[in-house]
């Protein structure tokens, strides 16, 4: 788990024993040197704990590559406005321009052979704007076949599970609901995932290993199996409840379940059980909020 320090941008780690409960703190977690602090914003703030190796690095897992060996961040210098996308190796400092120009794209997951962006649209309040997916060997943005559906501020904002998840609004002012999209990345279909209640904000935590997508409202978790097949599970007191894109994850998953972020420690919502909330982290009284910071194992 890791969760903000206090003061500055440091970012604090702990791990949870299963089923104890007990805390093992890890201590504030180094984050790269090459990075400023103007650049470890709210895309890149974070920590996550690669099981692999056993080793901490201090970058939210959304710009992390698989490996955990290289991330991904945007940059801004102007008159005229120049945007870049660079890749960054952790361990040696190497650093390269993926794609440069007038255009702004704001990276939101780093997976296997692909880098998934968003265009942030000035004349539109920066609201981002259709899909994208980067060679991490450089080029130019490809836009993503079937992406433009969708009716919501901050688009496609969730890259797992093959797919990326994004929201449509439907409604007028006075009624409205909001519906999740799953578009497959390999078929470019479109599914209708999950219908919310009338008047009801969701936000996608994620998908578990079991394929099941999380969505939160401020007072639900719903566990959605397949578009038919919903589950309402227990969320008191609330999980993590994110909005915009390139957020750091929310969501992790393992061989006992699925880990989600809160005020005060981590809720473990288990494959086949009722769930158990362990307290991590500082009080929710701080108002500091826990986020899981990968599985273990």
């Amino acid at each position: 788990m890791w969760w903000g320090e206090a003061t500055g941008l440091g970012v604090h780690g702990a791990f949870v024993n299963v089923p104890g409960g007990t805390v093992t703190d890890a201590g504030t977690i180094p984050q790269p040197p090459q990075l400023t602090a103007t650049l470890l914003s709210s895309y890149y703030r974070g920590a996550t704990y690669l099981a692999k190796t056993g080793t901490w690095v201090g970058i939210s897992g959304t710009v992390l590559s698989p490996g955990g060996d290289r991330m991904v961040y945007p940059t801004y210098t102007g008159p005229p406005d120049t945007y870049e996308v660079h890749l960054l190796t952790l361990a040696t400092g190497a650093e390269r321009v993926l794609q440069r120009g007038a255009d702004q794209f704001i990276p939101i997951a780093f997976e296997a052979g692909w880098i998934y962006l968003v265009r942030p649209v000035a004349n539109k309040g920066d609201v981002p704007e259709n899909l994208y997916r980067l060679n991490p060997a450089g080029g130019t943005p490809e836009l993503i076949k079937g992406n433009h559906r969708h009716a919501f501020p901050w688009a496609w904002a969730v890259i797992a599970d093959g797919a990326a998840w994004g929201f449509e609004m439907r409604g007028e002012s006075s009624s409205r609901h909001y519906t999740v999209l799953r578009l497959d990345l390999v078929t470019h279909d479109i599914t209708e995932w999950f219908d919310g209640p009338a008047d009801t904000g969701l936000n996608i935590q994620g998908v578990d290993i079991r394929h099941r997508l999380y969505v939160a409202s401020f007072n639900h978790v719903y566990r959605v199996d397949s578009p038919t097949q919903v589950s309402d599970l227990p969320d008191d007191p609330p999980v993590v409840v994110t909005g915009g894109f390139g957020s750091p994850p929310v969501l992790a998953s393992d061989s006992r379940g699925a880990w989600l972020g809160m005020s005060g420690g981590v809720r473990l919502y288990p494959l086949d059980a009722a769930p158990t909330t362990y307290a991590v982290g500082p009080p929710p009284e701080s108002g500091a909020i826990v986020l899981p910071a990968g599985p273990c194992a």
